[in-house]
């Protein structure tokens, strides 16, 4: 059995304890937001400049009064961009320590993110899914790692110090 006597050096220990718990949490939070800025533009990035191999299409457009030829993306692509509100879906949010949200939401009232979400998710009969946040996700999972990891092992370090 241990017992533990009262003792200004024991004091001193438990303080350490507490203060190491409050800044290890706090680092996570700092890793969660570090994440989410990462694979937020990570994916905006994609949506922005990703190489498209899919079918030439014509628009019209009816401000200009002109067509124009566009390149759709392949299955497995970042979808093309016509309106930008897809980009502008694309937001994450921290709660604390305890999670990170990230994905393809309404940021602003007044837009129609239908078709946004609709590439994420699918519609029936007209859309795959594009599953744009897993693929954003998979592919920068070294990079979420090694953020979490460095913080971590700063809380750490800064505790022996």
């Amino acid at each position: 059995m241990i017992r533990i006597t009262q003792d200004s050096g024991n004091r001193k220990v438990f303080i350490k304890i507490e203060r190491m718990a409050d800044d290890i949490l706090s680092e996570i939070e700092k890793a969660y937001w570090e994440v989410g800025h990462l694979l937020r533009n990570y994916l905006r990035k994609g949506l922005r400049f990703g190489a498209r191999k899919g079918n030439w299409y014509t628009h019209y457009n009816p401000i200009t009064g002109k067509e124009f030829r566009r390149r759709s993306s392949a299955p497995g692509e970042f979808p093309q961009r016509i309106t930008g509100t897809l980009r502008g879906a694309v937001v994450f949010k921290v709660i604390s320590y305890k999670q990170l949200i990230f994905g393809i939401k309404n940021p602003s009232k007044g837009k129609d993110t239908s078709y946004a979400i609709g590439l994420e998710e699918g519609i029936p009969g007209l859309l795959k899914k594009r599953k744009l946040v897993g693929y954003t996700v998979n592919r920068m999972h070294q990079q979420t790692k090694n953020l979490l990891i460095k913080r971590l092992n700063k809380a750490v370090k800064e505790l022996w110090n």
